[in-house]
């Protein structure tokens, strides 16, 4: 028996109409609950899972704030508010609930399912930028280590992003529009309101590597060139000092390899720990 489970399953009744009625129906798999938990949930009044029908759109509201782009091009696709908010019915969400996981990865990957041409491009870019932002609340698992000795890996909320073409254009003139249309509101009713203007041709053949980089407690996109990107690449988990020279000496820099750590050291972008 766990209050954990039971919470969890709790704030998905709460969210997905349909899986709170198939819980008060006794129809739902629960195969985290016992027969006691189980119970409880459906002696509940079904109306108390109803008491505050804008609850998914104010939490749809925020993950569309953190995937703004990604979010329009699948309202864009499927031209429905209701399919969007979906989010709330699918796997993904109910994985990231009950699991204890992100909802904000639970949402990506709900878009990802998405067929839209634009969407991967955008996504992989709106996504690494998430997730270098999760980074920066705590220190994230990959930089645990048993390690002796000095070692090597790139800082926390440093991501290098390798990217569609087109996708920080196409993200461009998506975020110019949206600021646009926010700028009347209602104005979309209009029979004259402006469409989503046309986007750039995706280019997945002509990648750009970019990285997410913390800034003054915020990340943003920067360019450091394909070496330093190959480097940190490189260094996603600690790595010991004296390897992490050796792989980056063998990207063709030789004796410069350790005098390049020191400098990523020094910006911030790779962690030095012993």
């Amino acid at each position: 028996m766990s209050h954990q489970d039971v919470a969890r399953v709790t704030m998905r009744m709460l969210y997905d109409p349909v899986f709170a009625r198939a819980v008060c129906a006794g129809e739902a798999e629960l195969p985290e609950l016992d027969d006691e938990e189980r119970g409880w949930l459906a002696e509940v009044d079904e109306r108390a899972w109803q008491v505050d029908p804008l609850r998914a759109r104010r939490t749809l509201r925020a993950l569309m704030d953190e995937f703004k782009g990604s979010s329009l091009l699948a309202l864009a696709h499927t031209a429905s508010v209701r399919s969007v908010e979906g989010f709330f019915q699918s796997a993904a969400f109910h994985d990231a609930v009950q699991r204890r996981g992100s909802m904000s990865q639970g949402f990506e990957a709900w878009l990802g399912t998405i067929d839209a041409p634009h969407l991967p491009g955008v996504l992989a870019l709106e996504g690494g930028l998430a997730r270098a932002r999760r980074e920066l609340d705590d220190r994230p698992e990959r930089l645990a280590t048993a390690i002796p000795g000095p070692w090597l890996a790139r800082a926390r909320g440093v991501r290098p992003l390798l990217l569609d073409g087109a996708a920080l254009d196409t993200l461009n003139v998506l975020e110019s529009w949206l600021f646009e249309d926010q700028l009347l509101p209602g104005a979309s009713l209009a029979s004259d309101a402006p469409g989503l203007p046309p986007l750039p041709a995706p280019r997945p053949d002509e990648p750009v590597h970019l990285l997410a980089v913390p800034t003054g407690g915020v990340v943003r996109l920067a360019n450091h060139g394909r070496l330093v990107w190959d480097v940190l690449a490189l260094l996603r988990t600690p790595v010991a000092h004296t390897r992490a020279v050796e792989r980056v000496a063998a990207l063709g820099i030789g004796s410069r390899a350790e005098g390049l750590l020191d400098q990523l050291v020094d910006a911030g972008l790779v962690t030095r720990g012993r």
